[in-house]
């Protein structure tokens, strides 16, 4: 085989520029959930930093990426001192204390690695006898293994079919990341990158095998894009004798792009999001497709497998893989799914839809408030069994979202800044006309003013989205089923009942413990003690 890294890299650029928007799509899909592309933005910086009382120490972890094994190779001659920066110092001793993402986020934060992480965490469970918030803990955990192993890595694999297609395909649907999910591999895949990772962990007690392994290992993902058939174990058999000779040619190829990282780390990441990231993916594409032509011509014992002859075609001959092109047929579409989601909603309709999530989320508050504490507590500014930001919540996305339903991703987060900007702007004129506070997210991972929290947002963001695709619909048919002047009938008296709760709470709110008593409440520290490790 003839590897010329510069025309792989050139053929990878012309890849992706023919299909910008959607790789940058693509590239921020992998970046937010499975992870990817992270170490790119800290390559300068490889280094976690945990904090014990008014001591800070940088320890160096090698990462899973090219960047990490560059340092892995780097402290292979001789340590390298790195000086304590500033950027990474007040991430380190940033600790959320509230909220789920806050005691993930500081587990692992406080390790510098996943998992001795949830080691840490079950032991500090242990030994403070906090069983209950220990299995919550336990079943978060156990949550995001399952997220990691089939979502995340389903999902990466998923990246590299859509790069592998739309190497000769310019119209490439970013739907294609999806595709272990339309075919039905998504377990299959998970377990397979499971095998992969574990396979890889085991290797990075050894260091330098581990380094050595990384490339060893690194086609299981392509392999598993062009064929999710294949087991993990055949897989990386595969990807062996495929890298075999070419493995510190890759990490060459890889070091290549050094001067981008370090532009990518003066730019704050957005190099990587616009350019950087895609181009990779690209080129890692190119060099695939390359190294699969060399093992299927020289017979490996495994070529036969490797038979989707639509990836490699000199000239595609349409601008899309053919629908028949992929030896797993797609799935039939469940029944019960087929939901007409671009419906019209009427004024009548959208009112009662309106009362209806607007008493949903007065259960919803009201019985997490009953479990958390054991007391009943009429949560909302207003008297009634309602909470009109949830309400309008869900009219504002069902109309102004209304021209982007048909693009899922960009409606989740056109959703969650949506309702973020609805908190906001209700926290903040609550507060200034009744110089009072009804929530309060202080203390949860990334929240503005105590007003928002990403957690909230993304709970709030996927619930749009179960609301405009599924629930609204689905209750749009209900209300439809009754006549028209039993509805106009329920609209008004809800409507009248809304209008006087609204002008006695204007002057008399509703407030109290559990309602508006959070400047005198504590703090409470969920977060866990931080370990240190010598």
């Amino acid at each position: 085989m003839n590897w010329n890294r510069k025309n792989l890299k050139s053929q990878g650029k012309i890849s992706f520029k023919k299909n910008y928007r959607r790789y940058v799509v693509i590239c921020l899909i992998l970046l937010f959930i499975s992870g990817e592309f992270v170490g790119t933005y800290y390559s300068l910086t490889d280094t976690v930093t945990t904090t014990t009382d008014a001591e800070d120490e940088i320890n160096r972890l090698p990462l899973n990426n090219s960047s990490g094994v560059i340092a892995d190779f780097a402290e292979g001659v001789g340590t390298l001192e790195k000086t304590k920066d500033d950027t990474v110092k007040k991430f380190a001793s940033y600790h959320p204390t509230r909220g789920v993402l806050a005691q993930f986020f500081n587990g692992v934060s406080a390790t510098g690695n996943l998992t001795t992480g949830v080691l840490n965490t079950v032991n500090h469970m242990v030994f403070s006898s906090r069983i209950g918030e220990g299995i919550v803990i336990l079943i978060s955990t156990l949550l995001q293994l399952m997220w990691f192993l089939f979502v995340g890595q389903v999902l990466s694999v998923g990246g590299r079919r859509f790069a592998l297609e739309s190497r000769r395909y310019h119209d490439t649907n970013t739907e294609r990341v999806f595709l272990m999910y339309h075919v039905k591999r998504v377990i299959k895949v998970g377990l397979s990158m499971l095998r992969h990772t574990v396979y890889l962990m085991l290797w990075m007690f050894t260091v330098i095998g581990g380094v050595i392994k990384f490339y060893s290992y690194y086609m299981v993902p392509f392999i598993l894009a062009e064929n999710p058939d294949i087991n993990g174990k055949t897989a990386i058999k595969i990807s062996r004798q495929m890298m075999k000779g070419y493995k510190w040619k890759l990490f060459i190829l890889q070091f290549s792009f050094l001067g981008w990282n370090i532009l990518n780390v003066l730019t704050f990441g957005l190099l990587g999001i616009f350019y950087l990231n895609p181009y990779r993916l690209a080129t890692e594409s190119e060099v695939y497709m390359a190294l699969r032509r060399n093992y299927i011509d020289n017979n490996g014992a495994f070529s036969y497998l490797l038979k989707d002859v639509y990836l490699d075609i000199p000239i595609a001959q349409d601008d899309t893989y053919p629908a028949d092109g992929f030896e797993i047929p797609s799935a039939p579409a469940r029944k019960w799914l087929e939901i007409d989601f671009n419906r019209n909603y009427t004024l009548l309709h959208l009112i009662l839809i309106f009362f209806i999530f607007s008493m949903v989320g007065w259960c919803w508050e009201v019985s997490l408030h009953l479990l958390q504490d054991g007391t009943f507590v009429n949560r909302g500014t207003m008297f009634g069994p309602w909470l009109p930001i949830y309400g309008s919540g869900t009219v504002l996305v069902l109309f102004l979202l209304k021209p982007f339903r048909n693009r899922h991703i960009l409606t989740f987060f056109l959703a969650t800044a949506l309702c973020g900007i609805i908190e906001y702007s209700t926290s903040y004129f609550l507060e200034r006309v009744h110089h009072m506070k009804w929530w309060d997210y202080s203390g949860y991972l990334l929240n503005l003013n105590g007003r928002v929290c990403l957690e909230g947002l993304l709970v709030f963001g996927l619930g749009c989205y179960a609301i405009i695709y599924i629930a609204a619909p689905i209750i749009d048919n209900l209300i439809s089923k009754l006549p028209r002047k039993v509805l106009i009938s329920i609209a008004l008296i809800l409507v009248c009942l809304f209008c006087l709760d609204s002008v006695y709470s204007r002057s008399h709110p509703n407030t109290g413990k559990g309602i508006t008593d959070y400047q005198s409440q504590p703090q409470k520290k969920f977060y866990l003690q931080e370990t240190r490790y010598s």
